[in-house]
């Protein structure tokens, strides 16, 4: 995953699932300046809870501007083929 900052903010981006109780995967610095954040999660991956979709939050009225690549893949198991 790559977060390009373009506009700064005060405000980090944090990236979770959708559970309800969210598995955090990333989160920038609060001011990280501009330029590439790269977060590498290995040849494995990162696992996100099971049937449930990624999420990108922000809190606060300063919030940075960003282009993000996000590479992935979905497994399949029983309960996403049903």
């Amino acid at each position: 995953m790559m977060v390009a900052v373009t506009v700064d903010g005060a405000q980090p981006l944090t990236f979770q699932d959708r559970a309800t109780t969210p598995k955090v995967i990333g989160k920038t610095k609060a001011s990280p300046g501009l330029g590439p954040i790269l977060f590498d999660f290995g040849p494995a991956g990162i696992a996100l809870t099971e049937g449930k979709s990624l999420d990108i939050s922000t809190t606060g009225a300063t919030i940075l501007g960003a282009a993000i690549h996000i590479e992935g893949y979905r497994k399949k198991t029983a309960t996403t083929n049903a």
